[in-house]
């Protein structure tokens, strides 16, 4: 089991609110698109963890890099 709050947790809370903040974001983005229009191309969503097998886990310093892409 993977600890999502406390002493044990992985990643923080501030971690946990940027990747939803970017996921939310890049799909809306996504949305505005001519591939959205015809249903292709939708982002994946960056997890840090997953439910069932945890080393699909993003790693940190991955995760500070993809957030901090410049976007036109």
């Amino acid at each position: 089991m993977i600890a999502l709050c406390g002493d044990q947790a992985r990643y923080t809370v501030s971690e946990h609110l940027q990747t939803e903040i970017f996921n939310a974001v890049n799909l809306l983005l996504w949305t505005k698109t001519r591939k959205a229009e015809k249903g292709r191309g939708k982002p994946k969503r960056i997890r840090l963890w997953e439910p069932e097998r945890d080393e699909k886990a993003i790693e940190i310093k991955d995760l500070k890099e993809t957030l901090s892409i410049k976007r036109k």
